[in-house]
């Protein structure tokens, strides 16, 4: 079925989009990615949400020497929470003053709370379910951390650095997701936990990114609404135009 779908896209489609190299030649094929014939459409997202949002209730009451891990990912397999809490648990070893946030649901999501029953950190971990503030939830976030198995690009991961936080992710994630403001570090999933706890305590003394420089970011590399908006407008415009002079 998956064949005959991308035998059709490629059949009819007016205007061949993906979200990044890695799902353009998944969905068309690397030679037509090679051959100029696909549109890499971006992820972008709304700044002005990111741009001094009110942290959030569950949040609003940590002392504000509380260090906040967080993670946004929906509760199945490639999304790799064993592994957070994992390195949670190894951190807050060294670190007691801290807290892991996991957002989002799932079909894991009760294994994972038995896990953290099991490491002896359920009181440090805060399960906030489905959200619609994320941005309320990354103001008040002191490091995201993203270790998927895979991902088709990682949406979250560019929310944080719009929220001029760090972020911590697995290698495996395509890089294009980071959008060069020093705030993104790519991590083997082979590494020792010990390696990536030394890496969150280097991102997390690094000094939080204006919204100047993250809009400026964001911008240059087309990851902004308006920018995806005139993008979209232009390809649908082009489509018509062709479609009348056939």
């Amino acid at each position: 079925m998956i064949f005959i779908g991308r035998s059709l896209i490629k059949l009819f489609a007016t205007a061949k989009c993906a979200l990044n190299e890695e799902t353009a030649c998944a969905l068309y094929g690397r030679k037509c990615y090679e051959r100029g014939e696909t549109i890499i459409v971006q992820n972008a997202i709304d700044l002005e949400k990111f741009r001094e949002p009110i942290i959030c209730a569950e949040l609003s009451d940590l002392q504000s020497d509380t260090t906040v891990i967080c993670h946004i990912g929906r509760f199945q397999p490639m999304k790799n929470h064993e592994f957070i809490l994992n390195f949670f648990n190894r951190y807050h070893d060294e670190n007691k003053n801290s807290k892991l946030v996991l957002v989002g649901d799932g079909p894991l999501k009760d294994t994972i709370k038995a896990h953290a029953i099991n490491l002896g950190i359920k009181n440090d971990v805060m399960f906030l379910g489905l959200r619609s503030d994320i941005p309320s939830i990354l103001a008040r976030t002191d490091l995201f951390i993203f270790p998927s198995i895979f991902e088709g690009l990682g949406g979250s991961v560019i929310e944080a650095q719009a929220s001029g936080i760090p972020a911590l992710i697995s290698d495996s994630i395509p890089h294009n997701v980071d959008m060069g403001l020093e705030l993104v570090h790519f991590l083997n999933l082979d590494a020792p936990l010990e390696a990536w706890i030394e890496q969150a305590k280097k991102m997390l003394s690094r000094p939080k990114k204006s919204f100047q420089d993250i809009n400026n970011a964001f911008s240059s590399r087309n990851f902004t609404l308006a920018n995806e908006i005139k993008q979209l407008t232009d390809i649908y415009e082009n489509a018509h135009n062709n479609n009348n002079n056939i």
